[in-house]
């Protein structure tokens, strides 16, 4: 099963042995988990214009 949430609610995954994967284009630098860039946007989604691949 796939959930949305986010980084505030990381100690209440552990207690329902969710494991979170960080799927955004930066974590917080607190963050040590799993992260998988691939699905994270691009730099520029964030100022409306493609990068190119």
């Amino acid at each position: 099963m796939i959930y949305t949430s986010y980084f505030a609610k990381l100690k209440e995954l552990e207690k329902h042995n969710i494991i979170p994967i960080s799927i955004c284009g930066k974590a917080p630098d607190w963050y040590k988990g799993l992260q998988y860039k691939k699905l994270a946007p691009k730099y520029g989604f964030f100022y409306g214009m493609e990068e190119e691949s």
